[in-house]
């Protein structure tokens, strides 16, 4: 280990390396440091590839991938639920702290996020056994109906499918729905 750590600091750059090496250094860089790492990929293919590296060496909770979105930005459609959750949820892991080897696609940290404190804020915990605030989901509720008819309002007046942005997150005319992220 020693052997490696030493030409750990004297090499300035990984790229040369073979993927399944880099992954390696990458995991070896993480366990010394117990901090985030993040890895830009050059494309999503690549980033499902040093995804499936890394769980060679590290355990697979450590490693979180940041997606593109499913869909281009500008069109009419919204994109998955699952792909908004996974991206949300990364986005908390990073504001607790919680130590990983982070892989992203170049293009995917290019589309603006939220800002941390609205991310926070805007949060409410769901747990087995933990009161909620019903007013704070009542809150929320309140929040989408408003968005929600603005949106219809605004997209029967102007004849067309319209998106509003109001807090929340991006609302489409058709009635969204609360997203559980763990």
């Amino acid at each position: 280990m020693d052997s490696i750590q030493t030409q750990l600091s004297r090499v300035r750059s990984i790229g040369a390396l073979p993927l399944s090496l880099q992954a390696l250094v990458v995991a070896c860089v993480f366990r010394q440091g117990q901090k985030s790492v993040l890895w830009i990929a050059e494309n999503t293919e690549e980033m499902y590839q040093i995804q499936e590296n890394l769980s060679v060496f590290l355990d697979e909770d450590l490693i979180r991938i940041y997606q593109n979105l499913d869909v281009r930005p500008y069109q009419d459609d919204s994109p998955s639920r699952e792909v908004s959750a996974r991206r949300i949820s990364l986005l908390f892991s990073l504001l607790s702290g919680s130590p990983g080897v982070f892989v992203a696609p170049f293009d995917s940290l290019l589309l603006p996020v939220m800002p941390p404190g609205d991310l926070v804020g805007s949060a409410i915990h769901l747990a087995v056994d933990r009161d909620v605030d019903r007013d704070a989901l009542a809150e929320i509720e309140r929040r989408i109906r408003q968005t929600y008819r603005k949106v219809c309002r605004r997209a029967i007046d102007e004849d067309q499918p319209v998106r509003a942005l109001d807090g929340i997150s991006r609302v489409d005319v058709a009635r969204p729905a609360l997203h559980v992220v763990e």
